[in-house]
């Protein structure tokens, strides 16, 4: 029960049935956010591998050719960046499809009932 409503009518639902039907016009943007997801996390652990490969060849081996090494950890992080950037450009433009799509719905509502359906004041 819900503290607002004592009689119980109302229910907390974390998303409003309402709004999946406008999850349906973002499949193709959650996908790819999924997919870049699991690339992200990949390239997560590649460079925490490169990372222990590193310490471990100065620390324990004291090698100090790490050229090759270094060189892999800077293609893995230009490869993180690159990833999140597309996961925020997928993210943002799957919201603004959905506003858009919001936005179109309010104004030919609006425009179907005319000034004759605006609240009076």
């Amino acid at each position: 029960m819900c503290p607002a409503d004592p009689g119980g009518a109302l229910t907390m639902r974390p998303v409003d049935p309402r709004l999946l039907a406008y999850a349906r016009a973002t499949r193709v943007f959650l996908a790819g956010s999924v997919i870049l997801g699991g690339v992200s996390a990949a390239l997560l652990v590649a460079q925490a591998g490169l990372l222990v490969d590193i310490v471990v060849r100065v620390f324990q081996e004291r090698s100090y050719d790490l050229t090759g090494s270094l060189l892999d950890l800077v293609a893995v992080t230009l490869g993180r960046a690159l990833v999140a950037w597309l996961t925020e450009l997928t993210a943002h433009r799957s919201v603004a499809l959905v506003k858009s799509t919001l936005r179109k719905r309010l104004l030919d509502h609006a425009t179907t009932l005319g000034p004759s359906g605006a609240p009076s004041r």
